[in-house]
């Protein structure tokens, strides 16, 4: 009995430091959509949502400057046109989506052609758009930066976004390494 009782124990210590083992090295390797090595996350962004927050000191220059300029184009709650995977952009400059969908790379080209439709009938005013110039999809960004995402065919929004800043006359305001900032002609 005392050697059953052993060797369970034994059995589940071990089965207990494997799972700790196995967590402590994926939650060191495995930083979601940010670099995979911890030891060049050490750049903070200057803004009250992301404090502690740190990431490279790549993507803390380009996110920081982007925060730093979109309030030359828009104020909290004011609607904005978000896309290429970049709806954080919402929350951390208290705007709202033009389309009411942060996240419109992953909805239908035909859903957003109606949504934009249904906008431009209305009369509602045009928004900034804030987009990424780079694949948010990659744990390098924005070094090296590579091709926009098109696994869930992302290609289509853009091309309807596309149409629609042509259609208005939309011209690139702001950019830097990664981000653009686009306003309508007026």
């Amino acid at each position: 009995e005392f050697r059953r009782v052993l060797f369970r124990s034994l059995f589940a210590m071990t089965i207990v430091l494997a799972l700790l083992f196995q967590s402590l090295a994926t939650a060191r390797r495995q930083t979601y959509l940010d670099s995979n090595n911890r030891f060049a996350m050490t750049h903070s962004i200057n803004h009250p949502l992301l404090t502690g927050t740190f990431t490279t000191a790549e993507r803390a220059k380009v996110v920081t400057e982007l925060l730093d300029a979109m309030p030359h184009f828009t104020k909290p709650g004011d609607e904005v046109l978000a896309y290429n995977s970049i709806p954080l952009v919402y929350f951390l400059t208290g705007t709202h989506p033009w389309l009411g969908e942060p996240w419109p790379d992953l909805v239908s080209a035909k859903k957003i052609s109606a949504l934009i439709r249904q906008k431009e009938q209305t009369g509602t005013s045009l928004p900034c758009i804030v987009r990424a110039t780079g694949s948010t999809y990659i744990n390098s960004w924005p070094i090296s930066a590579q091709p926009l995402a098109a696994w869930w065919h992302q290609d289509e929004p853009r091309r309807v976004f596309a149409e629609f800043e042509q259609r208005h006359g939309y011209v690139v305001a702001w950019t830097n390494d990664f981000f653009e900032i686009l306003t309508p002609a007026h």
